[in-house]
């Protein structure tokens, strides 16, 4: 008895993995493709409204780049998105570079323990008008 119960099991099972495996792999295709891509920087302009300063703080134990609020507060980005690992640096991450954001806090603790940590939703760069 036991052991039909089983064995029916593993029949539907068996039936209803590829169907499974279908529905996985295009709900997958369907979020890669309807997600923003990391490229994209800031969809709309007006939602970069922090200003904040990028800080190096590589010469702290755990540290890398931060982000200086006008307070002096620090905001401590997740390596997700703009701030990803890469092997190449994009040319605004330069220390002391002025950079528009968005953000969302992360509630996730840090290595680096010199800011809050956070998730950035936008980014651009500030840019000034030469006269």
């Amino acid at each position: 008895m036991k052991s039909d119960f089983i064995n029916g099991a593993k029949k539907e099972l068996n039936e209803s993995l590829p169907t499974l495996v279908w529905f996985a792999v295009a709900l997958g295709l369907i979020a890669s493709l309807t997600s923003c891509d990391n490229t994209v920087v800031c969809p709309a302009e007006d939602e970069c409204n922090t200003q904040v300063t990028l800080k190096n703080l590589s010469g702290l134990d755990g540290c890398g780049w931060a982000l200086e609020l006008q307070d002096g507060s620090r905001l401590i980005p997740i390596a997700e998105g703009v701030f990803s690992e890469s092997t190449t640096e994009p040319t605004w991450k330069v220390d002391g570079k002025k950079l528009l954001i968005s953000y969302t806090e992360q509630p996730v603790p840090n290595v680096c323990m010199a800011g809050t940590t956070v998730k950035v939703t936008c980014l651009s760069e500030v840019t000034t008008k030469e006269n």
